[in-house]
């Protein structure tokens, strides 16, 4: 079973084609890179994908749902990890998950978001501020945000951008390991 089918997917700004015509299929449980240089389109697909720009043309179905026509239920069912730092570094660990909750309409998010914090040995900072967080634990809370409202689907937009060596391939075991913990595509 599928999690993700491009058709035809583009994007166009203006003249400029940012993404043309791609077509690709996950399946289910499958972690799935996108790879290729600066200004490829990786990240305008991603924001296809998941429902934070609509195609010009084609179409993604995205845990069964239309990107096009349903990106509400897209936006659902999965978690995102932008490449951009997303936390409020004046709120602490706990007040950014609880932002995160309200904004996904997490109802029952706390021991949830306890057993993340927990399951990424971040539990015991849950009351500091974000912003005196090692680059290490900000991407762990960024999971744990991501995997606040279960989702089907985890999108990453650069999950290793701005990690040291040791921590980008501890990362990377934490991704296979999120996989088959979590069963997320």
């Amino acid at each position: 079973m599928s999690s993700i089918i491009a058709k035809d997917l583009t994007k166009k700004y203006g003249d400029f084609v940012a993404v043309d015509h791609i077509n690709f299929e996950i399946e289910k449980g499958e972690i799935y890179g996108l790879l290729g240089p600066n200004g490829a389109g990786k990240t305008t697909t991603i924001n296809m994908l998941t429902g934070l720009t609509l195609p010009t043309e084609g179409d993604a179905i995205v845990a069964g749902y239309s990107v096009r026509k349903q990106p509400l239920e897209v936006k659902r069912r999965i978690g995102w990890i932008s490449s951009e730092v997303i936390l409020d570094d004046e709120l602490t660990a706990w007040e950014n998950l609880e932002i995160q909750a309200k904004l996904q309409e997490v109802k029952d998010w706390k021991e949830r978001a306890l057993q993340l914090l927990d399951y990424f040995g971040i539990k015991e900072f849950k009351d500091r501020k974000a912003g005196k967080f090692s680059t290490g634990m900000r991407k762990k809370l960024e999971i744990s945000m991501a995997l606040l409202n279960s989702p089907e689907i985890i999108f990453m937009d650069e999950p290793t951008i701005g990690l040291d060596v040791n921590t980008r391939v501890s990362m990377w075991n934490l991704i296979k390991q999120i996989n088959k913990d979590y069963s997320v595509t």
